[in-house]
């Protein structure tokens, strides 16, 4: 069943999605060099972050433990360390196109800070 939450979780990962689709189409045609640098480098990746955690969540929410959905800053703050940690390190020693950046774990967790932002620490502990 698709409560408010799970609507709102399936939200904020389709429209990352899309954002993602947008950026992948104007991202080498911005003609500010500050900002198409950050479009090309670090906002696919900060779209990933919110999107991860809204899957996350929504993953938990299906799941039989239900409560361990994300809602603190400080776990979407170390989710997207870890998470950024390992797109970053350990990805590229196993996926030969795959290029480290330390900037791309601010971008995760910015992501998935802004996902606590808009939805998580807005959604009641018990639904």
């Amino acid at each position: 069943m698709l409560t408010r939450q799970r609507r709102g979780d399936l939200a904020l990962i389709l429209v990352p999605l899309a954002l993602y689709a947008v950026n992948q189409r104007v991202k080498t045609q911005v003609p500010w060099p500050a900002a198409g640098y950050l479009l090309r480098c670090h906002f696919n990746d900060y779209l990933g972050g919110a999107a991860f955690a809204a899957y996350l969540n929504l993953i938990l929410s299906l799941s039989r433990w239900p409560e361990k959905r994300l809602r603190r800053a400080w776990q979407f703050l170390a989710a997207g360390v870890l998470c950024g940690l390992f797109w970053e390190c350990a990805a590229p020693r196993f996926l030969p196109d795959s290029i480290g950046d330390p900037w791309d774990v601010l971008a995760y967790v910015l992501g998935m800070l802004t996902y606590w932002a808009i939805w998580a620490r807005r959604t009641p502990e018990g639904s």
